[in-house]
């Protein structure tokens, strides 16, 4: 059997479907600060304003 790939503790890959214009309408209707974040940042991911979602807690211009 061989052996699995290296992998990088922590490291999730996703595929957004989402479209960045629907993500942004979503955005625009969510109505609770839990869902608007949520959904900013995957729409950072999609439009590669961060690269990983640690990276948004680490700037401050994300906070």
């Amino acid at each position: 059997m061989p052996a699995a790939p290296p992998t990088m503790s922590g490291v999730v890959k996703i595929e957004i479907t989402e479209s960045a214009e629907t993500l942004k309408q979503l955005l625009q209707n969510a109505s609770t600060p839990q869902e608007k974040e949520r959904i900013q940042t995957i729409y950072w991911l999609k439009t590669h304003t961060v690269e990983t979602v640690k990276q948004i807690g680490a700037e401050p211009r994300y906070v």
